[in-house]
């Protein structure tokens, strides 16, 4: 994220230094400096790239070194690690510079629009399946608390008629009918 950043802004203060994670997950510290522009071929074009060097320190064995090239929007060029046999180029330009498409070249993307079947898809139809429970889950709270506030309703409905009860009966007194 750093290196995208500083190729972004296309500038390097001298002596950057940040903490990082090294090989061994040891926290050490990560250098940056500005390797200059070059130029690079990208397909069939000659484009100019920022570099920038990415050193990170280590407590057991020598310093990783990378040689990091960006193109003018950000995007990754190449990069190499020094002392490794491997070495990372872009083949093509990417569709989108600078966040605008090249028109010019007829290279505007085309995305089709692929039909969703969840139900062949085993992820998907894995959350359909949890949010079908959670929903499940859900209604059956609301029934449980719909059905315990009529329950509560109904013993305060009883009691109120218990207790007017009694005082109409404290009232009249006990009236026995004989036959």
């Amino acid at each position: 994220m750093i290196l995208h950043i500083l190729a972004r802004q296309k500038i390097v203060p001298e002596n950057m230094t940040f903490l990082s994670f090294n090989e061994d997950s040891v926290i050490s510290n990560s250098t940056y400096r500005t390797l200059g522009w070059k130029k690079q071929m990208i397909g069939k074009e000659l484009v100019d790239i920022f570099g920038i060097e990415r050193t990170v320190s280590s407590s057991k064995d020598f310093p990783a070194t990378w040689h990091c090239y960006f193109l003018s929007d950000g995007h990754l060029a190449s990069r190499l690690q020094l002392g490794a046999p491997a070495m990372m180029k872009i083949l093509h330009l990417p569709l989108m510079l600078d966040g605008v498409f090249s028109v010019e070249k007829g290279q505007i993307p085309v995305f089709e629009k692929k039909p969703l079947l969840w139900d062949e898809d085993m992820e998907l139809y894995s959350k359909f399946l949890d949010r079908k429970m959670a929903v499940s889950v859900q209604k059956h709270k609301a029934k449980m608390l719909s059905l315990r506030r009529v329950n509560i309703l109904i013993s305060k409905t009883i009691y109120y008629c218990t207790c007017i009860l009694i005082l109409l009966f404290m009232k009249t007194g006990p009236q026995i009918n004989e036959i």
